[in-house]
């Protein structure tokens, strides 16, 4: 399981991270895990065994947090972006 909490660059008491396949029945029984349709302080994003989650992409952490639809993780996605956007710039110099 790969969960980093301060990555995202902003306090949160929900949980977020990614959880192979053959993990979740595991973590979901050690940490009495329960679907919920809405309002949820645990996301396990699910990737196949075989699949790299990618964990120190601020690419995918800057889609991870717009996805959430809030102003801070709008927000902070955004300067993700514009971080990488200006270190992208630069490099092509």
């Amino acid at each position: 399981m790969i969960v980093d909490f301060g990555v995202g660059g902003i306090a949160s008491v929900d949980v977020e991270g990614y959880l192979r396949e053959s993990d979740v029945d595991g973590v979901v029984k050690d940490y009495l895990l329960m679907d919920a349709d809405r309002d949820a302080n645990v996301v396990l994003h699910v990737i196949p065994d075989a699949q790299y989650a990618y964990p120190d992409s601020r690419v995918r952490l800057a889609a991870d947090l717009a996805e959430h639809r809030g102003p801070r993780e709008e927000a902070r996605a955004g300067q993700l972006l514009h971080e990488l956007a200006v270190e992208w710039k630069a490099a092509d110099r």
